[in-house]
This record gives structure tokens, sequence and C-alpha cells, in this order.
């Protein structure tokens, strides 16, 4: 994500800073900020602003709520510098992510707020009110739950004065994530060292848990119900060629309906699992990545379909026995992967269970999209594993060896887009049956 997308997070609450963010329900969307904010403020809104870039030019947007009232859109920490503000669902602000787990991170963070420096600067032209520090790096905890961090090049008070509110997150390269929320400078006597502290988002938990009626949880809505995903789902692209897989197309995204109505759910899924779902299991705030889910919409969708079975909540757990759907990030060909992959958690997976490895990058050959140790960079891999690190069952010898590996690009790019011309007169949904089962019984074959 550019910097200027997360400028478009970062809002103007009064004479502070605000973050949007969204929650587990459509209809809203939440303003997390400094309670000081709204309390210097006679317990008002005087300024809710923000500002998109549409075609290099930043254009301001007033952001449209009522009279505060706390328990209905206004909802402060009672012991804590924080607040939430609730507003109608402001669209197109699900693509910021919460990191959660600070342990380990000390630096490569920003912070981005409207200090009140800027402000003076530019009385009349709020665009101009905007800064990002790069470089910031976590310290300690201090009170209230807080950790203190470090801005580069020692801004002192002046310069973070309206910063109150202001986003701290951190660049993943093609995402972001928030950390928390500035507060204010560190609490010391004449000190200019750029110390800031600021809450972690988790501790906004504990204002949800007071309003339970009243707020959802902090995280993506889509989590509740596959249902949210469907539109997104098998949006597969032939080209000049795509009259002839148009059919398939919507027939597939039909077929997800199958997942939605049995109680499948992303939550129940993310509960049941956590991160024996993903590559990289050091990477927990990827369960909360849209795409993670779309990509098990469609995985269920292909197993209803290769196994001629609508999969209920009460399969789940003996599906995980027979297979992995296992998700990374990365942008790249997933051959980079392989000594992640090698170290992924298979425990409870039967010998010559099915592992969907599922990337985003389809393989740059155009054709290995099965991997097995007969090919020389994965047979390598396996014989300098650390077979100490592996977690596998007993009586499995190695992942590459007992278990069988397919790229999720395998069900729609190499068995529907590649052959578009096989599904060109295909008008029937039982013609259309035949020819799925026979194209996936390729990797599915029990």
């Amino acid at each position: 994500m550019t910097t200027d997308q997360a400028r478009e997070y970062t809002v103007i609450v009064n004479g502070g800073s605000g973050c949007f963010f969204q929650p587990a329900d459509p209809e809203t969307t939440y303003i997390l900020t400094a309670k000081h904010n709204i309390i210097n403020a006679g317990d008002q809104i005087t300024d809710l602003t923000h500002f998109q870039n549409h075609n290099g030019q930043w254009e301001m947007f007033d952001i449209p709520f009522d009279n505060l009232v706390t328990g209905v859109n206004y909802f402060p920490h009672p012991g804590k510098d924080i607040a939430i503000i609730k507003v109608p669902r402001m669209e197109g602000f699900d693509a910021l992510y919460k990191l959660t787990d600070l342990e380990g991170i000390t630096e490569g963070l920003w912070l981005l707020g409207y200090p009140e420096t800027r402000r003076n600067a530019n009385p009349d032209n709020k665009e101009g009110w905007f800064r990002l520090d790069r470089g910031v790096s976590i310290l300690g905890t201090t009170q209230q739950a807080r950790r203190e961090a470090q801005v580069p090049n020692n801004p002192g008070r002046e310069e973070i004065i309206g910063h109150s509110g202001g986003c701290i997150l951190k660049d993943a390269g093609n995402k972001l994530y928030l950390a928390g929320i500035q507060n204010s400078m560190a609490q010391a006597v004449g000190e200019q060292l750029g110390r800031i502290e600021f809450t972690p988002i988790q501790v906004f938990n504990e204002v949800i848990e007071l309003y339970p009626d009243e707020l959802s949880p902090i995280f993506p809505f889509y989590l509740l119900n596959f249902e949210f995903l469907q539109e997104e789902a098998f949006n597969l692209d032939a080209s000049f060629n795509q009259q002839n897989i148009e059919y398939t197309k919507n027939f597939l995204r039909w077929k997800c309906e199958e997942v939605i109505n049995n109680e499948l759910t992303p939550i129940g899924i993310k509960n049941l699992f956590e991160e024996r779902l993903l590559i990289d299991q050091n990477c927990s705030e990827e369960l909360e990545n849209k795409v993670v889910w779309l990509l098990w919409l469609e995985f269920l969708t292909i197993l209803n379909i290769s196994q001629d079975k609508i999969h209920t909540v009460e399969d789940l757990s003996g599906l995980f026995n027979n297979y992995r759907l296992l998700f990374s990030s990365a942008q790249h060909d997933w051959c980079y992967e392989i000594d992640k992959i090698m170290y992924a958690d298979f425990k409870g997976l039967k010998k010559q269970g099915l592992v969907v490895v599922a990337m985003e990058t389809p393989p740059a050959d155009g054709e290995s999209f099965i991997i097995d140790n007969t090919i020389p960079q994965i047979a390598n891999t396996r014989n300098s594993a650390n077979r100490s690190l592996l977690k596998i069952d007993d009586g499995v010898k190695h992942p590459f060896e007992d278990f069988k590996f397919v790229h999720i690009d395998f069900f729609k790019g190499k068995s529907i887009i590649k052959r578009h011309q096989e599904y060109a007169e295909i008008n029937s949904d039982e013609e259309l049956l035949i020819k799925l089962k026979q194209v996936y019984g390729e990797v599915f074959t029990d």
C-alpha cells in the first residue's frame, strides 16, 4: 500500500487526529482516536474530515455525523485515553489490518496525523496539515497498557501536538497494519528526545466489551459470513476468450451458496485452526486478510464439486485430516516459498493428503501447478531439512515425500482459463459438473 493510500485512513478529529477502521459490521465504520480530542472540545465534534486522492489531487470530505451521544455513536474508555466514534459505512476502508503482536517489532513503523505546527502554518488549507513520520521504533511498555516509541529526528512536544489519535502503522509492502493510536509525548520533564506513547490496537477491545450490544468486534465484517465474498469469488479472466468460460464462472459463483448456506464461516474456520492455516505461522495478522477467505470459499466450493458432497461445519475437522489449504501473501512464484512450506504445520494430515498452496501469484512458468520430490529443488530442500523442525505425525517421513502439493491456481488458471476452448460449448449444469469433476480429478484422486 502506498503512503497516499495510508493517508486516506487518517482523519482530522477536532484538534487532533484519528484513524478509520472497518469493524465486523457492514453498516458502520469506526474512527479510532484519543479520547482527549473529544473532551478538549467539550465532548463535541467540531471537525471530522478526511481526504481522498483522485487523479493526483487531494479532495476534502466532511464525514457525516450526529451530535455525539455516549453509547450510541461515541464510545469512550472510562480509564484510558482512547475512544471509538461510530459513523455510517465509509466505502473503501477495509484494507487496513490489525497488528496485535508487537513482540519482535522494534522499528519500521509510520506515524500519521495532523499536528498543530502544520495547522498553524496552513490555517486555511487543511490538505497541508498532514504529516507522516517514517522509521518509528517501539520501545517498552508504559502506564495504561501503552507503549513508548521513538520518532526519528527527535521532534519536540510542539511538533507532536495534534498527532494525538493518529495512526501507528506497519508497512508490510503490499498492505498496512495498524499497531495503535498515538496519545501523547512520553511523560517526562524537559525531555526532547522524540519519545511518544501510543495505545496498541488490541486495547480497543476493552471499549467493545463495555458496549457489546452497540459495537461489533474490530475485525473485518467479511469474517462473519462467506456471503460477503461471493461476488468476488471465481473472478476468472480469459481475456478475448472470456465468453468461452462465462457460463462456468457464473456457475462456480452460484455453487458458492452451498458453502454459505451450510453455516461455514471464515471466523469459525479461523477460530478452529488459527495459524495452522498459514505457510508462515509468524504472520497471524494474515488471518484477517480478505484474500485468505476468498480462496477458502473457492476451495470449499471446489471440494464440494469434486466429491459430489455438500460439506458442513461438522465435516471441517475430518477435511483438515485429508486436505490443507496453506496461505501466503507473498507476491512471487511459489518456488521461493518452499522452505517455509516445508516447515508449515502438517500435524494430523494423513499420508497422501493433499496440500493446496494458496497464493495470489500463479506459477511463473505457467506449468508447475503440482510439485513433489521428483523436482530437483524439492529434493534438495528435502535432503537439507532440519528434521526436528518438521511438524508432521509419526509415520510421515517428510512433507514433500508423503503429501501431494498443488497450487490453488490449478483449479482456475490451469483447469479452466488455459482450457477455455473445452468449455465454450458447455451450457448445462450437468455437463459442466461432469467436466469439472474430470479436471479436478487430476488432483482429487480419492
